[in-house]
């Protein structure tokens, strides 16, 4: 009583997306994550925040903070995403290339470490790594320049810092 039927209208609307909200949020606190770590993924993605969390869980890592690569693979490994997904292998080759290369100070990994690290991380053989970085350069998420017998792996970002700055120094000595 009282409100008119646009208002009425508004309102069960509101109310039956909050009902759906509150579901996904739950199925996200069974795989898991906290209430915290829920409500930011459902913030990020809306309704489609469990389309999301079962069909590219890696996506996690980079699009939430708080969340990780470690984070991530925890939750697809809980709804049963295979180690040698593709997926995951491309999510673990960036994880290890910023965690273990740029993180200790380096712009670039040589391919042969970085392959051998993420091996090694990653519990998978070294030809899925091998062609998952492949893909990765496909998709343009990371760069690689041939040097010999060997290549450097940039992640993206670093690989246009560096050319900018090559760029700038360059115009600044003519």
């Amino acid at each position: 009583t009282g409100l008119g039927e646009k208002k009425a209208d508004a309102l069960c609307k509101a109310w039956s997306g909050q009902k759906d909200l509150g579901r996904v949020i739950v199925w996200l606190q069974g795989h898991g994550l906290g209430t915290g770590l829920a409500n930011r993924i459902v913030k990020t993605y809306g309704n489609r925040a469990m389309e999301v969390v079962q069909k590219q869980p890696y996506r996690l890592a980079m699009d939430i903070a708080g969340i990780g690569f470690r984070k991530a693979d925890e939750i697809a490994r809980g709804i049963g995403i295979q180690l040698t997904d593709p997926e995951r292998v491309q999510a673990g080759l960036l994880y290890v290339l910023e965690e273990s290369f740029v993180g200790n100070g380096h712009c670039f990994a040589w391919d042969k470490d970085l392959i051998e690290k993420a091996t090694e991380t990653l519990a998978v053989g070294s030809d899925l790594v091998a062609e998952g970085l492949g893909r990765l350069e496909k998709r343009g998420r990371v760069k690689t320049e041939v040097e010999g017998t060997a290549s450097r792996v940039f992640p993206k970002r670093l690989a246009e810092t560096e050319e900018k700055v090559a760029w700038y120094l360059a115009r600044r000595m003519k």
